[in-house]
């Protein structure tokens, strides 16, 4: 019997594993490409609604990370007179690429398990503190391509309404018809662990009883 013939590959040695890690990280490099793009967008709409010319605007908001300009902004909506209008897609806007923002991270920060075997999903499981702590979420090329499309949306509206550009004609807009839907591809839905019942838990453990000694015969 040779090695070859009792070694079994695993799912990343097979052509179709292959495959699924390739099409994975395909996904993966679009999406994280977006999402840079979609962070500089957030950083000109702060500049722009601050009214911060661009030399400043470097100097001042050069340090400031995507959480904190988004924050920048709606608190630019209690100060400044942003219209109504614009603050409500803003916000929609926001609360979309946050649950893509916290996906993002998870994804980025704890990597993907079982990609190979077609069962993808991202898990804080070797962090997490306690198992009530445990969240999972599934993950795929087809759910990046999701954000990704999303990120495009944000990032559409974004240049187009809220940096301060010159309106573009109707025509032109029919280039960006999938962007101007107010409909999102992506649900982020993480999940965690269920909690043992009572019956699954263990069972403290007992000693059984000693047996009695047997009763003395009254003859003897």
């Amino acid at each position: 019997m040779t090695m070859k013939s009792w070694y079994k590959p695993t799912a990343a040695e097979t052509e179709e594993g292959k495959k699924r890690l390739g099409e994975y990280h395909s996904a993966l490099g679009r999406f994280v490409d977006r999402f840079s793009q979609v962070e500089m967008a957030v950083a000109f709409t702060l500049w722009h609604y601050a009214k911060t010319p661009y030399p400043i605007a470097r100097a001042a908001f050069s340090g400031t990370n995507l959480d904190a300009a988004i924050s920048s902004i709606k608190r630019l909506f209690e100060v400044t007179e942003i219209p109504e209008k614009a603050q409500e897609e803003i916000t929609w806007l926001f609360d979309q690429l946050s649950k893509i923002r916290k996906a993002r991270n998870d994804i980025l920060h704890y990597g993907a398990i079982n990609v190979p075997e077609g069962d993808a999903a991202v898990t804080n499981a070797a962090k997490a503190l306690t198992r009530d702590r445990i969240e999972h979420f599934p993950i795929s090329p087809a759910i990046l391509d999701n954000m990704s499309a999303d990120l495009k949306k944000i990032l559409v509206r974004l240049h187009l309404n809220h940096l301060g550009r010159p309106k573009i004609s109707p025509a032109s807009l029919k280039m960006f018809d999938e962007a101007l839907q107010n409909t999102w591809r992506y649900k982020h839905q993480p999940q965690r662990l269920k909690r043992k019942t009572t019956e699954e838990s263990p069972q403290p453990h007992t000693r059984a009883p000693k047996p009695s000694p047997p009763e003395q015969s009254s003859q003897e």
